[in-house]
């Protein structure tokens, strides 16, 4: 179990690679194939398929992106992406691999960004899969809230520093 007491953000470099498809093949999403009827080398094609996919939809869309390597203690264990150039900053990815999972360090780099957000008076979205339970708690936890723009497919999910200003006057926190 990792600790996110010694929590660092830095950019992501090219040596950062198998961190990031580590990361990704350990979302919960895909977790489950290995579980499958199918041959372990066709899962692993299928996440690496899955893994570049995604990279080239953040070349494509978000092209200014911050890519962001998450470390603990000096070790990589993940990622964060972020595209704060229009409008509310776009959490475009944050994945970390299995063994940081649970461990409290999305949320403190989640509350971290938020930080940041609420100081520069920026509302943050992102997309959840509707069939990832698991994300979709986690976020509102952290005061997301389902706002317009989603799909079949995904929920698109709105922090607001407004609105959680009013939570927090309403409930005196």
């Amino acid at each position: 179990m990792m600790s996110p007491i010694d929590l660092v953000l830095r950019e992501q470099a090219g040596d950062d690679a198998a961190i990031v498809r580590r990361a990704h093949a350990a979302h919960a999403r895909w977790s489950g194939l290995a579980e499958a009827s199918w041959p372990p080398a066709t899962v692993a094609a299928m996440r690496d398929q899955q893994h570049l996919a995604h990279e080239r939809h953040l070349a494509a869309y978000h092209p200014g992106a911050e890519k962001l390597m998450i470390l603990v203690g000096g070790v990589a264990v993940g990622r964060l992406v972020v595209d704060r150039d229009a409008g509310p900053w776009h959490v475009v990815d944050l994945a970390l691999i299995a063994e940081a999972q649970g461990a409290g360090i999305g949320t403190a780099v989640m509350r971290s960004l938020l930080g940041d957000a609420a100081r520069a008076d920026a509302a943050v979205v992102l997309e959840v899969g509707v069939d990832n339970p698991r994300a979709d708690a986690f976020y509102r936890r952290l005061g997301f809230f389902e706002a317009a723009g989603g799909s079949d497919l995904q929920w698109r999910l709105r922090w607001d520093p407004v609105k959680r200003l009013e939570q927090e006057t309403e409930t005196g926190n």
